[in-house]
C-alpha cells in the first residue's frame, strides 16, 4: 500500500497536509508558500515562483526576509 505524502501545516500544525493541498483546511494558510517577501526578486517569477524550505528565513538569491519569517511563523536557527 502506497503511503501519502502528508506533512503540518506551518500556522496552525493541523497534521494531515497533503502534498495536494493549495490552503491548509482547518486555518486556510496557503500550504508551500514560503516565498521570498521582496515582489521583485527573481525567484517570484509570476510564471514560476519558488518557494523556500519552510525553515528557510532568508532568501538565499536576495537576501530579502521570506514570508513566513516576516509572518513570525519560524525564526533563524543557531548552529555551532
Amino acid at each position: 500500500m502506497k503511503e501519502e505524502n502528508k506533512s503540518r501545516c506551518i500556522k496552525c500544525h493541523y497534521p494531515n497536509l497533503e502534498e495536494i493541498f493549495t490552503f491548509c483546511p482547518n486555518c486556510g494558510y496557503p500550504a508551500n508558500s514560503n516565498y521570498c517577501s521582496d515582489d521583485n526578486c527573481e525567484m517570484n517569477d509570476p510564471d514560476d515562483p519558488v518557494a523556500f524550505p519552510e525553515t528557510d528565513c532568508f532568501c538565499n538569491y536576495c537576501g530579502s526576509e521570506t514570508k513566513y519569517f516576516k509572518d513570525g511563523l519560524i525564526q533563524p536557527q543557531k548552529y555551532d
